[in-house]
């Protein structure tokens, strides 16, 4: 799978497709991390199941990062394909900094990344261009 970066306005569909995106790693026996914008999106992740839900972007970009280490050099035994959905993250720049690596060797290792967020700005653009965009129309009312 490759890394994808989902763009829309709110009720576009960000969340409904990271959704569908989730399940279908599931599916396949991937492990899923999901890492929700704030405490009130978590909830949102409730009824899909075999996934992590966390608020924490920090850490679980940093963890990303460090498995995505860890298997380039070997040290970790599991290959079993993980993907991290950060939905509308709240990220600073150091995080940046470990989502560009996450995009840079991810594949390699069967680490793949999806973002939903409401606009580009703000992402550093060697993230975006390593990402398949995906931009959504605004739901039709």
């Amino acid at each position: 799978m490759t890394h994808t970066l989902i763009t829309g306005r709110p009720g576009s569909g960000l969340t409904y497709t990271a959704k569908g995106i989730a399940r279908e790693a599931v599916g396949r026996g991937e492990s899923v991390t999901v890492v929700a914008g704030s405490e009130y999106r978590a909830p949102e992740w409730a009824n899909v199941e075999g996934i992590t839900v966390t608020i924490n972007a920090r850490r679980a970009v940093t963890k990303a990062r460090d498995l995505v280490y860890d298997r380039a050099e070997r040290r970790a035994y599991d290959e079993t394909p993980h993907t991290v959905i950060l939905d509308d993250p709240v990220l600073g720049e150091s995080d940046w900094d470990a989502v560009e690596r996450i995009t840079g060797l991810g594949r390699q290792v069967n680490v793949t990344l999806v973002i939903t967020t409401r606009t580009l700005r703000g992402i550093p653009r060697s993230v975006a261009d390593s990402m398949e965009v995906v931009e959504l129309e605004p739901a039709a009312v």
